[in-house]
Formats: C-alpha cells, sequence, structure tokens
C-alpha cells in the first residue's frame, strides 16, 4: 500500500525527502576528492579516512533506502548526536 506524504502548510517549504529510520551506523573511508574535507582542521595535514554515516529506512511509500552522510565532523557528532537525531527523528 503506497501513501503519499502529509500537504505542508501553506509558507513551508515540503521536505525533499522524507525517511522513516530503522537504523543507523557509520563507517570510515577514505575521502572522495573535492567532496569531503580532505584536510584535518586541528592539524593541516590530509586525512585517510573521514566518517560517513549510513541511514538504513524507507519512505512513504515504502521504498527502502540507505543513506550515506558525509562531511560528517566526529567532534560535533560526539557532543550532540543524539540531540541531532532526536530533532531530525521528530
Amino acid at each position: 500500500m503506497s501513501s503519499s506524504p502529509e500537504p505542508s502548510t501553506p509558507g513551508t517549504p515540503s521536505p525533499v525527502l522524507s525517511v522513516r529510520v530503522v537504523s543507523l551506523d557509520y563507517y570510515m573511508a577514505p575521502p572522495l576528492p573535492g567532496f569531503d574535507i580532505s584536510r584535518s582542521p586541528f592539524h593541516g595535514d590530509e586525512v585517510e579516512e573521514v566518517p560517513v554515516i549510513r541511514i538504513y529506512g524507507s519512505t512513504p511509500a515504502g521504498q527502502k533506502t540507505c543513506l550515506h552522510v558525509h562531511r560528517v565532523c566526529t567532534f560535533s557528532v560526539a557532543g550532540c548526536c543524539f540531540c541531532w537525531f532526536y530533532a531530525f527523528l521528530s
């Protein structure tokens, strides 16, 4: 059964992508040239790996998804990841 997202209230932008989160994790990968941060903001050296968050879930239409979120700074995730994901999920 397919359902479309509820219409947004006038004056507010509608979401580009809506995902019901089932699970999430992360992995470390080599930076993508021109996309990921390739130099450390702390010591200026090139980084060998960057964190990537994977979000598994489904769209309101029932399509399965696996989102790879790049450009995540680990120092900011450590302190606020639960707050950010809670706000993101609500």
